[in-house]
């Protein structure tokens, strides 16, 4: 049997149980005690209270339809009196109108607070009373008065309860005039006559308009008035419209969990409906002393009765306890199966329950067989993950190979490039030194000078662009004459500005020549070369001019302006960017590798690259650098300073050795050294520098990286197995981070081809700690 048909019939037996033991109980209790007839009596009695309720209720209305017939003769009378009055006066002006109203209020009854005379011709109301004479604009509109018995409410605009009930009459002898008598809402409450009533008749009476809103009560009557009050004020829309369907009746509510019944009855010559509230007791008093009497025979019974179904009660809880354990059991088993399958134990997941074939054991199954399906999924998701990370760590692999190629090819390219430019800079400037040598050849020598350093930058550019992506990327701060910086840039760029037939101008009108900055000058020469360089290269006719400026910030401004074939507006957000570059071939602006170089050194160095270009007129390329750069007091690691002291050391007294396979290089670095009266020793090897190192002691090593037989690595361990602690200065045409990082490790200070004195000077203080 399934699990559901077995619950349903369990719950069926239980049920038939218990229903059919009530039932004899209650058969019993009918049969014993008449229940049907206690029953009847009391619907008789509240019926019959309730006619009562509302027969009473009628006479009131009734009471209420006389009163309001005699306010109504009243006002006739009282609009007789002020046509008969005002017939002795004077109409010249208003005058006559306050008389008339003052003699008429004087002789009212005193339920009238007040008697108005509206002049319809004018739009004017006229109102005596207790305040005496005012009046107001008030515009009459018939169609707003209750023709049936001349009435005029004024409802309050918020609650709109009547707050004045005024009767109307029509003047005979006067037709723009119209009487208007304010009543006292009371004198409707009054007009009920049911103050008399017994004293313990607790009641509430209440006077509402057609729309269930108030008029009037007795507050004084009823003992809950207050509440009565904001209950009646409040009534919802489904009583007010029983009791406009019903118009006379007894409604049953409960106020604050007490029971009341709302008798009522509407006036049909006015449409107000008259309500009268009573305590429930009222209409069930005579009904509970019957009940009293009833139910005090009973006792007995009902205690026998209680503690039957008492008995039952846990009988029945203790059947249902038993039936419903066995039911569960299987359930409870199949939650910890879920549970398993949850926290992925697997093989206790997949454990069938049996339980007779019903839905328990067929959702137990659909559980094993998820197990099973997911425990092979994730099996497979295992092998299928160490596949993937197999793959990735062969393409990770390649990568980094490819990576160690790339500084492989970077090493050499630095090397086979920066060898050639040692002999190239290096013979020049022995060549410079030479007595012998003319003013004339001394620019030549320059030139050669100047456009070996610019090759040396683009080998730099290539560094410098690892150098960046490794975080590496670092300034050498020194203060620069700004005249030395602009003469270097001229002599490197006139001769190709002439060949080109440019004019290239340089205009330092606003900056004395003897403005000192503090900057990195290979890298700031660098990036104000690339901008002269690419000013050139796309400016086919014209002049390139270079402005420098001090602004208002006191920022130092380099501008470099040309009348090339300028940068169409879509592109200047592009060409910072690393190897965005334009057809040139097409007549179109293009920059390479150089343009996000110089903008990353001037951002080092916090300051800022700006351009502005029109397509065919030219560009204009802005460098701004804070005005901290011309500041002399500012902690930078200024190695000019350094190189000062160095400068003022001795060095006559020293024994170098210099190691390098290649001649020229030797015969360069002996010259450099000799110039500081160093005293030096040439090898061709390591091999042969551990020879002179046995023969002879030295201050100083200076030796190269890459040599056949044994390198410089390999001498530098050498001499420390030894036990020779020479200071040893590596110099190395490999300019890479990987190399610059490995010599650190070996060496006390290392140099980058070509050499210049500025580099040895800072290095022999740094090795010899001088």
């Amino acid at each position: 049997m399934l699990f559901k048909n077995r619950i349903l019939m369990y719950n069926a037996l239980v049920l038939i149980l218990f229903v059919t033991l009530i039932m004899l109980m209650s058969l019993n209790v009918i049969k014993e005690h008449s229940e049907s007839q206690f029953l009847s009596i009391k619907e008789s009695i509240v019926s019959y209270n309730k006619k009562l309720l509302t027969t009473f209720i009628q006479s009131q209305n009734s009471n209420l339809s006389k009163e309001i017939k005699l306010i109504n003769i009243e006002a006739k009378y009282l609009a007789y009196t002020f046509e008969h009055v005002s017939m002795k006066k004077v109409k010249t002006n208003n005058v006559w109108i306050s008389d008339t109203l003052s003699e008429v209020f004087e002789n009212r009854p005193k339920y009238i607070k007040a008697i108005e005379y509206i002049d319809i011709s004018s739009d004017i109301i006229h109102r005596f009373d207790d305040n005496g004479y005012k009046t107001n604009p008030f515009k009459f509109i018939r169609s707003n008065f209750l023709e049936k018995q001349k009435l005029y409410v004024v409802r309050d605009d918020n609650s709109h309860n009547i707050k004045r009930v005024y009767f109307y009459e029509q003047l005979t002898n006067i037709k723009q005039g119209v009487i208007a008598i304010d009543i006292e809402l009371n004198q409707f409450i009054e007009s009920l006559g049911i103050q008399n009533l017994d004293d313990n008749f607790d009641f509430t009476y209440f006077l509402m308009d057609e729309n269930i809103n108030l008029i009037t009560s007795n507050p004084e009557e009823f003992s809950d008035n207050k509440v009565m009050n904001n209950y009646l004020y409040n009534l919802n829309e489904d009583i007010k419209e029983k009791i406009k369907d019903k118009k006379t009746g007894v409604i049953s509510i409960e106020i604050n969990e007490c029971l009341y019944n709302l008798t009522f009855n509407v006036n049909y010559k006015t449409g107000w409906y008259v309500f009268l509230v009573t305590p429930e007791s009222v209409i069930n008093s005579s009904y509970s002393s019957i009940k009293s009497y009833l139910l005090s025979s009973d006792d007995k019974l009902i205690n026998y009765f209680i503690l039957l179904i008492l008995t039952l009660l846990f009988v029945f809880l203790f059947i249902n306890s038993m039936v419903m354990k066995n039911l569960i059991s299987p359930m409870n088993k199949l939650i910890l199966q879920a549970r398993a399958l949850r926290d992925q134990k697997y093989d206790k997941a997949m454990i069938k329950i049996e339980n007779k074939g019903d839905e328990i054991e067929g959702l137990s199954y659909v559980f094993s067989e998820a197990s099973s399906t997911i425990k092979t999924l994730i099996e497979d998701l295992e092998k299928k993950v160490e596949e993937r990370t197999l793959q990735l760590e062969k393409v990770s692999q390649k990568a980094n190979e490819a990576n160690k190629k790339k500084t492989i090819f970077l090493s050499n390219v630095s090397h086979e490039i920066r060898t050639p430019l040692n002999a190239i800079i290096g013979y020049t400037e022995i060549l410079k030194e030479n007595n012998g040598i003319g003013n004339k050849n001394n620019r030549y020598f320059n030139g050669i000078s100047n456009a070996s350093h610019t090759i040396l930058c683009l080998v730099n550019d290539l560094l410098d662009l690892e150098r960046i992506k490794t975080d590496n990327y670092e300034l050498k701060y020194k203060k620069v004459k700004l005249i030395k910086i602009l003469k270097d840039i001229e002599s490197i760029f006139l001769p190709l500005s002439i060949e080109k037939g440019l004019l290239l101008t340089i205009n330092t009108d606003d900056v004395p020549n003897s403005l000192d900055i503090i900057i990195d000058e290979l890298r700031f020469k660098q990036a104000l070369s690339n901008l002269i360089s690419n000013a050139i290269k796309f400016t086919y006719t014209g002049y390139v001019k270079l402005e420098v400026d001090i602004n208002q910030s006191d920022s130092v401004l380099f501008k470099v302006i040309d009348t090339g074939i300028g940068i169409p507006e879509h592109q200047l957000l592009n060409i910072f960017k690393n190897r965005e570059q334009v057809n040139v071939e097409d007549q179109q602006e293009g920059f390479g590798l150089g343009l996000a170089i110089t903008n990353t050194i001037l951002t080092l160095m916090k300051g800022n690259l700006f351009v502005e270009s029109k397509l065919d007129q030219g560009s204009i390329f802005t460098i701004e650098l804070p005005k901290e750069t011309v500041v002399n007091d500012i902690s930078y690691p200024l190695f000019n300073i350094e190189e000062k002291r160095c400068a003022k050391k001795d060095f006559s007294n020293l024994r170098a050795l210099v190691v390098d396979d290649v001649e020229f290089n030797r015969e360069i670095l002996q010259f450099q050294l000799e110039s500081f009266d160093i005293k030096c020793t040439l090898a061709e090897s390591g091999i042969e520098a551990i020879s002179a190192i046995e023969i002879s002691d030295f201050d100083i090593i200076f030796t190269d990286i890459s040599m056949p037989i044994m390198d410089g690595v390999e001498l530098s361990k050498t001499l420390k197995s030894m036990n020779i602690h020479t200071p040893i200065i590596a110099v190395t045409a490999r300019a890479t981070v990987q190399e610059e990082s490995k010599m650190n490790d070996f060496f006390d200070y290392y140099i980058t081809k070509p050499i210049d004195k500025h580099q040895i000077l800072s290095g022999l203080c740094c090795a010899l700690d001088m």
